[in-house]
């Protein structure tokens, strides 16, 4: 009811500037906002105006901040901003003169998403994938597939210095081309959860939800009288991918080759080991049609090349088809599938996956924050001062370099008729 005074409309933003007040109370042991009079009251909200003790330690003032924020242009994003000290945050830009705006030659739109890279020591691990997915894709004819574009940023938020970012285009229906019109419209979905999936054939779900079995979230269209065309459609396509159904039939009617070999490849050559299976990537199609081929592109690669969950580095070489790939791309039994993953790796590891290529790569962005002060800037707000980024830098390297090997010779061992594991 107050919301609606004040104007604001209701969106999941107003959900997580709520859950601020009750955590503010719950923590400094009173209502956020006083006043005498609720015009009054409406002004401070609307003007942000709360104070915080100076006891409370810097981990709860910057969660708190993140939460309240009235005018919604920079919000906390991601579950993970609920357990780590540096925050990820969505950047909404005003509409008018100022609305979509193109930063550091990215392209132009009025959302972007900071993100805080806030477990990888060197600070290349997300930025280094997203480009490398850029680029295995730049000779790709086939299908339009989807760039993930980011700069480096260093982020004052209330004046305060809050890190070395990297920011981030979104992925969207804008920049998807997705058809727009009511009766053909194109279909978006996010992987947001670990759920098993089509595990019972009578298993039912809410299909009028923008929410499937709390592991798909349908990003567009966001309308709900026709959520159940739009899930029907758009989960047509992704059970091929899900069940790892490439059969000829799935290529020629559902998904494109190239797009899942290239997918295959990439999220096994740098042990994306959350973008495997339900979490972390945009599932589309262009349009209803029903010979519509849908496309699959990752998303928020931070736990990449060896990084794992608290900051640990995995050691895991022994095998490229882990436990936790169930559902993934290593169905090979198809024989066209097979031979177009093993033609496709060989020419990328002799090019943009070769470890001398990848070391450059590594070089190259590590020069760019540590030659600028950025990262020093970084550890010192964050981390240990001292924290010696060309030891991660190192570990990075002879970490690919295992990786490489173990999955060459896994490819190799397929291709010749060897174990499908």
């Amino acid at each position: 009811k107050d919301k609606s005074v004040i104007n604001m409309g209701y969106d999941e933003k107003v959900d997580i500037w709520s859950i601020g007040t009750v955590c503010y109370e719950l923590l400094i042991g009173k209502a956020v906002f006083n006043a005498e009079t609720m015009n009054d009251l409406v002004e401070k909200v609307k003007q942000g105006q709360y104070t915080l003790p100076k006891s409370v330690s810097h981990e709860i003032v910057s969660f708190l901040n993140g939460m309240l924020q009235y005018d919604s242009k920079i919000r906390l994003r991601g579950s993970s901003s609920l357990y780590t000290e540096k925050k990820s945050y969505r950047i909404k830009i005003d509409k008018g003169s100022l609305s979509n705006v193109s930063l550091l030659g990215m392209r132009k739109n009025d959302t972007w998403i900071l993100s805080p890279m806030y477990t990888d020591n060197s600070k290349v691990r997300e930025k280094l994938a997203s480009d490398l997915w850029n680029e295995i894709n730049e000779d790709v004819t086939s299908y339009e597939h989807v760039d993930l574009n980011s700069e480096y940023v260093e982020v004052f938020i209330n004046n305060e210095y809050s890190g070395l970012y990297l920011l981030k285009e979104t992925i969207d229906e804008n920049n998807l081309n997705l058809n727009k019109s009511i009766d053909n419209s194109g279909v978006l979905i996010k992987g947001i959860g670990y759920d098993t999936l089509f595990n019972n054939e009578n298993e039912t779900n809410n299909l009028e939800s923008d929410v499937y079995n709390n592991t798909l979230e349908l990003k567009y269209p966001k309308d709900t009288k026709m959520n159940n065309i739009f899930w029907n459609n758009i989960l047509k396509k992704y059970k091929y991918y899900y069940l790892s159904d490439f059969s000829d039939e799935t290529f020629k009617k559902h998904l494109y080759i190239d797009n899942i070999t290239n997918y295959m490849i990439f999220t096994r050559i740098i042990f994306a080991i959350v973008n495997y299976s339900t979490k972390n990537f945009y599932f589309f199609i262009k349009d209803l049609n029903e010979d519509t081929k849908a496309i699959i592109t990752p998303w928020d690669l931070d736990l990449t090349f060896g990084m794992g969950y608290d900051n640990t580095f995995l050691e895991q070489f022994e095998k490229v088809n882990e436990k936790i790939t169930v559902y993934g791309l290593n169905n090979l039994s198809n024989e066209k599938y097979r031979n177009n993953v093993y033609k496709r790796w060989n020419l990328l590891k002799n090019n943009s996956l070769s470890y001398e290529e990848m070391s450059k790569k590594i070089d190259k962005l590590y020069e760019k924050i540590n030659h600028a002060g950025a990262l020093q800037r970084e550890n010192e707000k964050w981390k240990d001062a001292d924290l010696d980024g060309n030891v991660e830098i190192k570990k990075i390297k002879d970490w690919y370099n295992k990786r490489y090997n173990i999955f060459s010779i896994y490819l190799e061992t397929i291709y010749n008729g060897g174990e499908n594991e």
